[in-house]
């Protein structure tokens, strides 16, 4: 009996070790060659109807054709339902956005807006319009597409709590960006670079430049934070469970609403930003800001904009905004994480996006190890063999012109070298679940520090145009 034992043994081992090295084999290629989710990408601001929003300065409405045809065309429509289809979108923001003069009625912008957002997704049953983040992440995990609406600046649209009950607990808004371009009631606004920040907002620019100058990062900041209105708003916002985006918001106005959004469990989240080291505006997120977002398990999303990334160095500016994107990419992603590290488009927001590269330029911007973040490779070093070119369709004259390029978006990020794999693969779940995360209202503790640092001697971008 022990010897047909010790046969059977042996033959099993005869057979087990073979299946277990295929085994192990299967699972390291299936591992290595795991697809993509059908609808793998995040937009955390896009301005889907913003011809609702602009009125007649803006050229084309949603549900017509496009009418940008080049990277710099800031006011002709970038986005409608073929090209949204096409973008492979998993995740989008909508941004909501509404002004005086452009718009008389800023609240009826907003509500017709709404409707638009409502009409698609009826008529598009591959997406949802998600109301909270339960309902998301089902809907994603079961292959729909999530749209989410956000509202950029609450001035003239959150003005009452008859308007917080209409807009936020009945038509769903579940994001809010805080402040925008212009000082308010609510708030101080980010100063915007150079003599744009004078043209958009004179007070407080004179205030902060000339008057009582305020210093971070080594770039005038705003001396104009929160006020009493706009604490009551971002406290009722809170107790409605809305996501306030920190984005446009002063250094100082930020310092009030963070331990307010840690108080409610919010991580912090900056839906459409660039670094300030290369950006020299406090429009731009400082460091300080950044090391607070990967502490509270945030989210940033970096803008695809020439002239937010004009000041990003790289070993050779003619290749184009794609390169300092990616450079802007891997920094944020080794502080965050790649899966943190989102695109916040601003597709029919009134700006430039990314030119197309000079293909005839050698760039060798990345080697293997800044890939991953390695450290002791230095940026700069030259390549035989590695152009400007991205292999994509924005190497064509156009550039990235429209929603639809946001898969090209991404594969250029990758082909220049920037580690965006990770985000590919779950950037919309870790958005998904940070915002479960803000949903929940567990309290977060992070300590916060005033950032007031004395002016560089001179910072030969304080006055440029652009």
């Amino acid at each position: 009996m022990i010897n047909i034992i010790m046969r059977m043994t042996q033959i099993l081992k005869f057979f087990c070790i073979p299946l277990f090295f295929i085994a192990w084999i299967s699972n390291t290629f299936a591992a290595n060659m795991r697809p993509y989710p059908p609808y793998p990408y995040v937009d955390l601001h896009a301005h889907l109807f913003m011809k609702e929003g602009m009125g007649f300065l803006f050229c084309g409405g949603f549900h017509g054709p496009l009418h940008a045809n080049s990277w710099d065309d800031k006011l002709s429509s970038q986005a409608n339902p073929a090209s949204l289809e096409a973008s492979k979108l998993g995740v989008v923001v909508v941004s909501l956005y509404a002004t005086r003069p452009l718009t008389p009625d800023p609240q009826k912008a907003i509500r017709k807006q709404i409707q638009m957002a409502e009409k698609f997704v009826a008529r598009h049953p591959s997406w949802v319009l998600a109301k909270n983040p339960t309902q998301a992440l089902q809907a994603y995990q079961s292959g729909k597409r999530i749209m989410i609406l956000s509202l950029e600046g609450a001035s003239d649209i959150l003005e009452t709590e008859e308007d917080l009950k209409e807009f936020i607990d009945q038509r769903g808004i579940r994001i809010v960006t805080f402040a925008h371009l212009l000082e308010d009631h609510y708030s101080g606004t980010a100063l915007l670079k150079g003599m744009k920040g004078l043209g958009s907002s004179p007070i407080s620019w004179i205030r902060s430049h000339v008057i009582k100058p305020h210093y971070c990062e080594g770039v005038n900041v705003s001396d104009s934070g929160l006020k009493p209105r706009g604490l009551a708003l971002a406290e009722a916002l809170l107790a409605r469970k809305v996501w306030i985006d920190l984005t446009h918001a002063s250094d100082h106005t930020q310092e009030a609403l963070i331990p307010l959004m840690q108080q409610a469990g919010q991580p912090l989240l900056y839906t459409h930003t660039v670094l300030r080291k290369y950006h020299r505006a406090e429009r731009a997120l400082a460091d300080w800001q950044l090391r607070l977002v990967k502490k509270s398990g945030g989210i940033i999303g970096l803008m695809p904009v020439e002239d937010m990334l004009s000041g990003t160095r790289t070993s050779n500016r003619k290749c184009g905004g794609v390169f300092s994107l990616a450079k802007q990419y891997n920094e944020v992603a080794n502080v965050v994480g790649p899966q943190s590290t989102l695109i916040g488009s601003d597709f029919n927001g009134a700006v430039v996006h990314l030119k197309p590269p000079n293909t005839g330029e050698f760039a060798g911007i990345f080697t293997a190890g800044e890939r991953t973040g390695s450290a002791g490779d230095k940026l700069g070093r030259k390549s035989d063999t590695t152009q400007c070119k991205t292999s994509t369709s924005l190497d064509g004259p156009a550039g990235l012109w429209n929603i639809g390029q946001t898969p090209d978006l991404w594969m250029a990020l990758q082909n220049v070298g920037a580690n965006v794999q990770p985000s590919i693969e779950s950037g919309a779940l870790q958005f998904l679940k940070a915002w479960q995360r803000a949903w929940d209202g567990n309290p977060i503790n992070v300590e916060i520090t005033e950032c007031v640092q004395p002016r560089p001697f001179f910072d030969p971008h304080e006055f440029d145009f652009f």
